[in-house]
C-alpha cells in the first residue's frame, strides 16, 4: 500500500467530497481505474437535468435562508447526478477554501495530538473529523458525535469501535472545536 498513491487502499475508486474540503454545497470528484465505470459515470452526469435544476433552486433558497421547513434538498440529493451552472459556480467560488481548510485541519490535528498525548501520522489522509475511541477516552460534552468507526485497513475485517468524532474542518468554529477537545479525558 502506497500512502502517496491516489488509490492508497488499492481500490478501484476514490471519492472526494467537495463540501467537506472546500465548503461548497454540492459536488464530488470521483477517480477510478475502471474505464467502464468512467463511461457509466459520464452518462449519469447527463441524466436527471430537471432534478439537478430543481435541486439547485432549493439549495440556493436554502443558502439564502429563504426556504420554508417543507422545502428540503437533502432527501433527493442521492439521485442527483447533474452538476448545473449554479453548483459549478459555487464550487469555483469555494476553491479558495481548500488551503484555508487544510491549514485549519493540520492545526487542529496538532492540538488533538498534544491534548491527548497521542502520535498522529500526518502522512496519512486526514478527513474532516478525527475518531477518538470511547474505550480509551471519555467526554463531558453532549455536543460530540458518537459513531462506529472501522480501524481496520480492510473492510472485510469489520473492526468497528465506538468513537467520538472530533470535528477538524473549517465548518466549525474554533470555540466549538476547543469545547469538544477539552471535554475529552483519558479513562
Amino acid at each position: 500500500m502506497d500512502s502517496k498513491s491516489l488509490f492508497p487502499n488499492n481500490g478501484k475508486y476514490e471519492i472526494i467530497s467537495l463540501p467537506k474540503i472546500i465548503g461548497s454545497y454540492s459536488g464530488a470528484i470521483i477517480f477510478s481505474r475502471d474505464k467502464d465505470f468512467k463511461t457509466y459515470i459520464r452518462t449519469l452526469q447527463k441524466e436527471n437535468k430537471s432534478l439537478g435544476q430543481h435541486q439547485s433552486y432549493i439549495k440556493n433558497k436554502s443558502m439564502r435562508q429563504e426556504s420554508n421547513n417543507f422545502e428540503t434538498w437533502s432527501e433527493n440529493e442521492m439521485n442527483n447526478t447533474c452538476l448545473e451552472k449554479n453548483a459549478l459556480n459555487n464550487i469555483l467560488e469555494n476553491l479558495k477554501n481548500y488551503d484555508i481548510n487544510k491549514k485549519i485541519i493540520q492545526s487542529r490535528v496538532d492540538k488533538v495530538a498534544k491534548h491527548l498525548s497521542i502520535d498522529i501520522d500526518m502522512n496519512q489522509r486526514l478527513g474532516p473529523v478525527f475518531p477518538i475511541p470511547l474505550s480509551h477516552y471519555s467526554s463531558s460534552s453532549d455536543q460530540i458525535m458518537i459513531r462506529n468507526y472501522c480501524f481496520s485497513k480492510y473492510q472485510e475485517d469489520e473492526d468497528f469501535q465506538e468513537v467520538y468524532l472530533v470535528p477538524l474542518h473549517f465548518g466549525v468554529s474554533d470555540s466549538f472545536f476547543d469545547q469538544i477537545l477539552h471535554s475529552l479525558t483519558l479513562r
